[in-house]
């Protein structure tokens, strides 16, 4: 499924606010925040079970160095955005070499995020 944004898909210098109660920081829609340079996740309600997914897939893997952990992120974080109503993008930028790129992503009702939650907690 592709997500159509519309006008919630906002790249922003400054830290964006949630696109359904304007909070800034963490709310009951933040799905999750995604440090995209370093590829680390900061908070949401997916925080837990993105990072199990992740680890488990590392352990499946059992520390195989033909499979790369990226790719596993960056398909996890495809399974995000497929769950996900809407999706902000911030940049951090604090001098040479120190700046971050965020995704946000946001769930409309307290109904999707929690969908959101049983499907990305659900076993592989």
């Amino acid at each position: 499924m592709d997500n159509d944004y519309d006008e919630v898909n906002i790249y922003s210098e400054e830290p964006p606010v949630c696109p359904y109660c304007d909070e800034l920081g963490s709310c009951p829609h933040l799905l999750l925040n995604v440090e995209v340079t370093f590829r680390t996740v900061e908070s949401g309600v997916l925080f837990d079970a993105f990072n199990a997914r992740l680890l488990s897939a590392a352990e499946q893997n059992g520390g195989n160095p033909s499979c790369d952990g990226s790719d596993r992120f960056d398909q996890l974080l495809s399974e995000v955005d497929e769950l996900a109503d809407a999706v902000r993008y911030w940049t951090f930028e604090d001098g040479p070499g120190m700046s971050s790129n965020f995704q946000l992503y946001y769930a409309e009702s307290p109904e999707r995020t929690m969908k959101a939650l049983e499907r990305l907690s659900a076993p592989i």
